[in-house]
């Protein structure tokens, strides 16, 4: 697998100036390009495009159409039907993220390898930029493990706002951390012996505690398989990232306090997002859970899987 922190990229140019074949512009239903980062990629691509989008018809919120670059130097523009923040009860999340979806999807189908994409509408749009980015990030970590390199090499998110620069950087720094604990949690199930510190899949889970461990396996299983409801993808994101530190810090000494109150979250977080999907997600994640406690009887998963309500 190649590794996220190759493949997703935070950078402080204008959408513009990137050296991509394709670029995402926020738009809204009509493609009026009357302001913002939709005026300036209309009035760049030309004339060409303005007449293009003028016999487009009407474009849905999430939806995506794609056209020529013209005189921009980019083999397509994307343009997506952005949402407008309005509290969260308008369901604003899931549009959002299938901007961000449709528009790699759509980029992808026709052959762009390389994409530029804004923070779609944590601007004008009034998105909190905690959730839109968590939404852009997490779309753009699921596009890269659904499209393989020679498919999708790069997504740029082009982000000149030193505020939404320095989210997404934090944002590209915690998914590196997960990544790596993922990983650290597969080189522990392979390994008779991990490390210098001879520490086996056994230990790992004997120093967390059996219901600890199980609901950290449960919680990367479910994250792996992309369907956590996004209302819950930052409690998901953060409770990853706490994994890692307990892993980063685990040691020969390793006593079974450090970073188990950190960690407490972990299963109220799992109870609310396995409300969210469906039950064979549920089931898949159990068993795929399950591969890691060779040891542990049959009464024990079943004590824990009891506290979630299917």
């Amino acid at each position: 697998m190649d590794s996220i922190d190759n493949r997703i990229k935070i950078i402080k140019e204008e959408v513009i100036d990137i050296k991509v074949d394709a670029i995402v512009n926020p738009t809204d239903e009509c493609f009026s390009g009357n302001d913002g980062l939709d005026k300036l990629i209309q009035k760049n691509a030309g004339p060409k495009l303005s007449k293009k989008l003028s016999k487009s018809g009407i474009c849905q919120v999430g939806h995506s159409i794609i056209t020529k670059g013209y005189d921009l130097n980019v083999k397509s523009i994307v343009h997506t039907c952005t949402p407008k923040w309005q509290s969260g009860d308008e369901d604003e999340c899931h549009l959002l993220y299938s901007c961000y979806k449709n528009s790699i999807d759509m980029a992808v189908e026709y052959d762009n390898k390389t994409v530029a994409i804004p923070s779609i509408s944590s601007g004008n749009n009034k998105f909190p930029l905690e959730k839109s980015a968590n939404i852009a990030y997490y779309a753009a970590w699921k596009m890269v493990k659904k499209y393989d390199s020679k498919d999708l090499e790069t997504i740029y998110f082009s982000c000149t706002n030193k505020n939404t620069y320095e989210f997404y950087k934090k944002l590209s720094q915690d998914y590196k951390d997960i990544e790596f604990s993922l990983e650290m949690i597969e080189q522990y199930k392979k390994m008779d012996k991990y490390n210098q510190y001879n520490f086996t899949i056994d230990d790992f889970i004997r120093n967390l505690g059996v219901e600890n461990s199980y609901n950290i396996f449960l919680l990367k299983e479910a994250f792996l398989a992309g369907n956590i409801e996004l209302e819950f993808i930052e409690e998901a994101v953060k409770t990853l990232k706490q994994i890692f530190l307990q892993m980063k810090n685990m040691s020969k000494n390793f006593a079974e306090k450090i970073y188990i109150e950190e960690l407490e979250s972990t299963e109220n977080i799992l109870k609310e997002i396995f409300n969210t999907i469906d039950y064979d997600t549920i089931e898949h994640a159990k068993e795929r859970t399950k591969e890691y406690f060779v040891h542990v009887n049959d009464y024990v998963f079943e004590k824990i899987n009891n506290s979630y309500r299917y």
